[in-house]
């Protein structure tokens, strides 16, 4: 499953547990991200899944260079978890800075400084309404359909069915949708037409009723496997074996990790670590380099040890006297010294 924006209304209520604790540490190898606190840890598939585990996949020992700027910008205490603009957008608040999960299309992950402008953003991005690159203010997608809280029938598109016509103009997924329906009483097939004055009340109060369930979190199975994580019960599965669950973030991780591996993989890992070892040996190469320069010059100076100190010891030395002592190097004069090159 992937999250949907009520989904994410409901991760971030359960996720307000966590204000106030200390970032320990941030780990990053996209499209994986962890951000571990005291007592759990919060975890994000993107553009897939978030939740908070206590079991949260293995990275790589060594970070790259994009968790390694994360870890710079990002620390201190959370300071608050929201959903932005009641879209698949989750974001993290601390002292200074921001991290926002977009968790649509092919999703993306961006710091925000104190003043909300992006300064590291995963992936550049363009679009008709918004620019999503460094230096430039954070703005969430437009949304030109109805919040289901404030829900107008005045609004219906005249034709179709209820379910296509709440489609276009309501801010929420088929299945929640087709779940205000069920519990308004409807048919999703009814024409828009048909709808009676009380019907449409109906519908009004079950769309907003979707925002203030209590936190009832529970997985359901087709073919004995988990297919789908709610924050409550649905009337749309009622006749779907479900098991109830811990958390919400519990049943978000058993269905992302159903026949899955949730660790970072180990493909990306062994990459990681080849790419440490190359830099390791060319830096290696450089060091030996460096030390037979050095061992270079070092001999000259032993081997040259009385013109040496002539040059040392004389200030008045001219360019002319030292080129004609030292013929064979290069030499450039700063003031009162000289500088040579071997």
């Amino acid at each position: 499953m992937a999250l949907s924006n009520l989904d994410c209304f409901y991760l971030v209520r359960e996720l307000s547990a966590l204000f106030g604790q200390p970032l320990q540490k941030a780990f990053a190898a996209p499209p994986v991200f962890r951000f571990k606190f005291k007592s759990t840890n919060f975890v994000v598939h993107v553009p897939d899944a978030a939740f908070a585990t206590e079991a949260p996949p293995v990275f790589d020992a060594h970070p790259g260079p994009w968790a390694m700027r994360l870890r710079k910008l990002v620390k201190g205490r959370l300071v608050r978890v929201a959903q932005v603009g009641f879209d698949r957008i989750l974001r993290l608040d601390f002292p200074g800075s921001s991290v926002v999960f977009e968790l649509f299309a092919d999703g993306n992950v961006l710091v925000l400084d104190e003043n909300g402008v992006i300064v590291l953003p995963l992936r550049r991005e363009t679009y008709a309404a918004r620019t999503l690159s460094a230096k430039t203010a954070y703005q969430a997608p437009p949304m030109d359909k109805m919040h289901p809280a404030e829900f107008d029938a005045a609004k219906l598109p005249v034709q179709g069915s209820l379910i296509s016509a709440l489609s276009k103009c309501v801010n929420l997924s088929p299945l929640y949708l087709e779940e205000a329906i069920l519990r308004a009483g409807l048919n999703k097939v009814v024409p828009v037409t048909q709808l009676l004055s009380g019907e449409t009340q109906a519908l009004e109060a079950s769309l907003s009723a979707l925002l203030d369930q209590p936190l009832d979190a529970r997985v359901y199975f087709k073919n004995g496997e988990p297919f789908f994580a709610a924050p409550f019960a649905l009337w749309v599965y009622r006749d779907l074996p479900c098991e109830p669950v811990a958390s919400f973030s519990a049943g978000l991780q058993r269905v992302f990790s159903a026949g899955k591996t949730v660790d970072v993989p180990a493909a990306l890992a062994e990459k990681r670590k080849h790419a440490v070892g190359v830099q390791q040996r060319e830096a290696l190469a450089r060091f030996g380099e460096q030390a037979a320069e050095a061992r270079q010059k070092a001999e000259w100076i032993l081997k040259n040890a009385t013109l040496v100190e002539w040059l040392k010891s004389d200030a008045s030395l001219s360019e002319k006297d030292v080129e004609a002592a030292v013929p064979n190097l290069r030499f450039t004069r700063k003031k009162n010294e000289f500088e040579f090159d071997f």
